[in-house]
């Protein structure tokens, strides 16, 4: 009889990665497997997140830290409608998205937060 212990070991490393890919699924958009919609909520508060990494990273030109600051400052500021946040926050990145002093790294987190804030209804 084969322990668990040993099973667990025997995984395939496809496996492990799969496990990790929908942990980290689960940590950064909120949705698990089954779920239809994303919270907007658990979004919003990602998408501050990463906007704060981008404003940390010294290896971003400070103009597009500084738009960083400027839309995390706009997606905080509750006295407007969520979807209406994130659609000025799209705009505002939008501006910059293609900047060429911008480094891969950073461009590629433009775009994964530019999808992420499309993924909150305008209602």
């Amino acid at each position: 009889m084969i322990s668990s212990s040993f099973r667990v070991a025997m995984r395939s490393p496809s496996d492990r990665n799969l496990n990790y890919i929908c942990r980290f699924r689960i940590l950064t958009t909120g949705i698990q497997v089954g779920d239809t919609m994303p919270n907007p909520e658990k979004t919003m508060e990602n998408c501050i997140l990463m906007l704060q990494h981008i404003q940390e990273d010294s290896s971003i030109p400070r103009n597009i830290r500084r738009v960083a600051d400027e839309t995390r400052t706009l997606l905080t500021n509750n006295s407007k409608a969520m979807g209406l946040r994130a659609a000025e926050a799209i705009s505002k990145i939008d501006e910059i998205s293609n900047d060429p002093n911008m480094p891969i790294h950073a461009r590629t987190r433009i775009w994964e937060l530019v999808s992420q804030l499309e993924t909150i209804p305008l209602d």
